[in-house]
């Protein structure tokens, strides 16, 4: 099974590869704005499509897969994640990527708010905005995938599970994945009960980081609103 850092390795250098054509092939015309412009769209770019291989080679990859080998998976996951090299470079957990994903969603926020040219094209528009939401899609992702598989090796090791969902089956990708989403769009009506402090810490977490996003996506709705009423 393909780990975490094989999926951010690939993901990352397909984006920057993509980005890199995208701009020299259809956004050429950016080229003419400078040098600094054409790094924040380059940016961007890499961004939007870093988050669309990365949750979706995740989504795939671990939406398919039985409880025993998510077993497995978990517990191979836990070993990377103790590598120096890894904690230094903060590619593993799921604050650490999400931290990752609220520097693009907070640079989005001020390129629409600061940067006269980025309000003045839709594209960028658009650009701008699925940066944003797809910072909030990578960090519901990264958080599911660390839930399950910090579940799933304390059931491996016939530890009590970090979570307890409210049925009898054993929970796969997807009930991990509705317990990040509803506890960043609401955090209080979940699916599942923490049994541990560590559980507990990894909600907060994931809390403060949804928080975090929710109020850079309102601040680029009233930044284009603002925008919009002022050409107006």
């Amino acid at each position: 099974m393909h780990s975490e850092l094989t999926r951010y390795g690939i993901s990352t250098v397909a984006a920057a590869v993509l980005a890199l054509l995208a701009i020299v092939f259809f956004l050429r015309d950016v080229l003419a704005e400078g040098r600094g412009l054409a790094l924040i769209v380059f940016y961007l770019v890499y961004w939007v499509l870093y988050v669309a291989f990365f949750c979706g080679w995740t989504t795939l990859h671990l939406s398919r897969r039985q409880p025993e080998e998510l077993a497995d998976y978990a517990l191979a996951e836990q070993r990377p994640g103790q590598k120096r090299w890894v904690r230094w470079m903060g590619i593993k957990g799921a604050a650490n990527l999400a931290s990752i994903g609220a520097f693009a969603a907070i640079s989005a926020a001020i390129v629409l708010s600061r940067i006269e040219f980025f309000r003045e094209d839709w594209r960028w528009l658009v650009l701008a905005g699925a940066a944003v939401v797809g910072s909030w899609i990578f960090m519901v992702m990264a958080f599911a995938a660390e839930f399950l598989e910090l579940d799933y090796a304390a059931r491996a090791g016939e530890r009590e599970p970090l979570f307890r969902f409210g049925y009898s089956d054993t929970p796969l990708f997807e009930d991990y994945v509705t317990l990040a989403f509803m506890n960043s769009v609401m955090g209080a009506a979940l699916p599942a009960t923490p049994t541990n402090r560590l559980a507990w810490r990894k909600l907060r977490s994931n809390t403060g980081f949804a928080f975090t996003f929710n109020t850079m996506i309102l601040a680029m709705v009233i930044s284009v609103l603002s925008a919009s009423l002022s050409a107006g």
